[in-house]
């Protein structure tokens, strides 16, 4: 039931309907249950809603605990009393800073650490490179990442995500970003001061400038040349959908095909698709 109890009651109920009617089944565990396999609300379905009910209830008493810890986590760092807001290693805050939580009279604090090394290097580089290239320059130069995901398993090269992240991370700038759950979705703004800075304003402004300028509004498309000219300007005649740009091709949204003309010779054209004809070949007329 701890599934059902993101959901609405009504929500929760009409999608048991529709696994009962799909031929399946629902096995609940725990007291009264005891692992009873379910197909229908004929049988104890007054149970099965009063247990949604409690479910989402709890579900909701946890809710509140977290967005109420989330607050006062938010006010402690807004209030600067750092070891209320972090823990050693709890991974809340830039793998080139380390935490001391005793120091200034308990209240915490933050010092750049070894690895303050790597983003400077990766600034360095982004004023002539894009994320790809600093990613190969990296790896080339044998840098792994210093804070891998899985602890127990070898670090890995950074990726270009990883390169970008960083690049717009205003955690360089001494910056923390307050999150939102699980998405990590920004929320309010930034608050200044929490870390000491690693690149400064100046040199964050300049690189930032030049991603800017390398990036010319085309998915994947770094660079100063833009490999499909109607990219994000056309759109389907049947359904007004762009076309799309996730297709295994160098050129977004677009298609080779080849024809033979008359005289006999190949000539190559491009058949663009948009995103509900790829799809659904049904959909839209995907082929002219």
């Amino acid at each position: 039931m701890d599934r059902f109890s993101r959901m609405q009651i009504d929500e929760g109920i009409d999608l048991l309907r529709t696994m009962f009617k799909a031929g399946h089944g629902l096995a609940i565990c725990g007291e009264d249950w005891d692992g009873e396999f379910l197909t229908t609300f004929n049988k104890r379905g007054d149970q099965i809603i009063r247990e949604l009910n409690r479910a989402r209830r709890e579900s909701d008493r946890k809710k509140e605990r977290a967005d109420g810890a989330a607050r006062q986590r938010r006010e402690y760092v807004r209030n600067g009393e750092l070891s209320k807001a972090f823990k050693h290693g709890d991974g809340r805050y830039p793998f080139w800073v380390d935490f001391f939580p005793k120091a200034k009279g308990g209240i915490g604090e933050f010092k750049l650490n070894d690895h303050k090394w790597l983003i400077k290097r990766i600034f360095e580089l982004g004023r002539t490179m894009g994320a790809g290239k600093i990613a190969i320059q990296l790896r080339n130069e044998g840098v792994v990442h210093p804070r891998p995901k899985h602890k127990k398993k070898k670090p890995k090269p950074l990726s270009p995500g990883t390169i970008r992240f960083y690049l717009s991370n205003r955690s360089v700038l001494g910056e923390y970003q307050f999150s939102e759950g699980k998405t990590n979705k920004p929320v309010e703004k930034p608050v200044k001061g929490i870390f000491p800075p690693v690149v400064d304003g100046e040199t964050w402004e300049e690189v930032r400038s030049m991603v800017g300028r390398r990036h010319k509004g085309g998915y994947g498309n770094a660079g100063s040349k833009l490999h499909n000219l109607f990219q994000n300007r056309t759109y389907c005649g049947q359904c007004n959908m762009s076309f799309t740009e996730n297709l295994p091709y160098a050129t977004a949204g677009a298609r080779p095909q080849t024809a033979r003309l008359v005289d006999g010779t190949k000539k190559q054209y491009f058949m663009v698709r948009c995103h509900l004809g790829k799809d659904d070949h049904q959909a839209c007329n995907t082929f002219g």
